[in-house]
């Protein structure tokens, strides 16, 4: 039986937590058995740090939806179709929501979310807020971000933490700066990062820190870089950004402030007078919970909303 095609499409300008998602997804599909994997790339997308770089030969010329058995959209993908073909699908949509923003009114990808389609949300923070909205048009399901764990297994390294404390604010610069040089003024050793590093230089630099802030959007719908920060065996500090709560558990397995200076820096020093068994109770909790994010399970989640897609 011939294998069933799953079209993506991605405007790739830059390494981002949304991009490496969907690549999870389209690896998902090139291992089943029943379905191949084909992606389009926009015209002006870039191919530096681009996780389809080593099979971009074998990326589509051409964008034909209408040759597809089913298509994958994330983000702004449904503007790839005409407002006659979201309404009226050429091919089953199963439609990744990585963000709370969707639910914002304001924010063109709510009005997305009247077009038929199975959604799969990357949390349940994120399929209570879509749900919330009353206008989903087809079936919401939570499949829970996934890690690669035996890359970050394979990537600890215990002995090489020279970083004290390290203060992750490309999302949030000002916020980031400005704490940065409150603890300068304390006498508190850390390196501050505002700009995007790419991946492999990110995941090396996470790996020296001790202990790790977070400056996420207000709102996300997952946050990734924290669940790594954990399987790295590092002290997270992330403030409350929503999709976070499930794994980011205040006092258990990171400190989860409020999203303000004040108590973010409270977060740092109650951290910095921690003693060496609590601290390292919390890092050891943070990876237990962490643990539970594979991408395997992720996988086996897809695959078989695959499968029933297909019947």
């Amino acid at each position: 039986m011939s294998k069933k095609t799953v079209l993506f499409y991605r405007d790739y300008q830059g390494f981002t937590g949304g991009h490496l998602k969907v690549w999870d997804y389209y690896q998902h599909v090139v291992s089943s058995d029943c379905c191949k994997g084909e992606i389009y790339f926009s015209k002006g997308s870039k191919w530096v740090d681009n996780p389809w770089l080593d099979i971009r030969q074998q990326c589509l010329l051409n964008w034909v939806p209408e040759n597809a058995d089913l298509l994958f959209l994330a983000g702004m993908d449904w503007l790839q179709l005409s407002k006659k073909q979201r309404e009226n699908p050429p091919a089953p949509i199963i439609n990744l929501i990585q963000g709370i923003r969707h639910a914002d009114k304001n924010n063109q990808l709510f009005e997305f979310l009247r077009y038929p389609a199975t959604r799969i949300c990357v949390s349940q923070q994120v399929a209570n807020a879509i749900s919330a909205t009353g206008i989903v048009n087809g079936t919401i399901l939570v499949n829970n971000n996934g890690v690669d764990l035996d890359s970050f297994l394979k990537a600890l390294k215990r002995d090489l933490k020279d970083i004290p404390l390290l203060l992750i604010g490309s999302k949030n610069p000002e916020l980031a700066t400005r704490l940065s040089e409150n603890l300068k003024e304390k006498g508190v050793k850390h390196l501050l990062i505002l700009g995007y590093l790419p991946r492999n230089k990110f995941i090396e630099i996470l790996n020296r820190a001790k202990a790790v802030v977070f400056f996420p959007l207000k709102e996300e719908g997952f946050y990734l870089p924290a669940l790594e920060a954990m399987l790295l065996e590092s002290f997270v500090i992330c403030p409350d950004c929503i999709g976070n709560r499930d794994f980011c558990i205040d006092s258990v397995t990171c400190m989860r402030p409020e999203y303000n200076i004040r108590a973010i820096t409270k977060s740092i020093f109650a951290m910095l007078e921690m003693g060496c068994c609590e601290k390292n109770k919390i890092i050891a909790n943070a990876k237990k919970v962490a643990n539970k994010h594979s991408l395997e399970k992720e996988r086996y989640n897809f695959l078989k909303v695959l499968s029933n897609l297909l019947q």
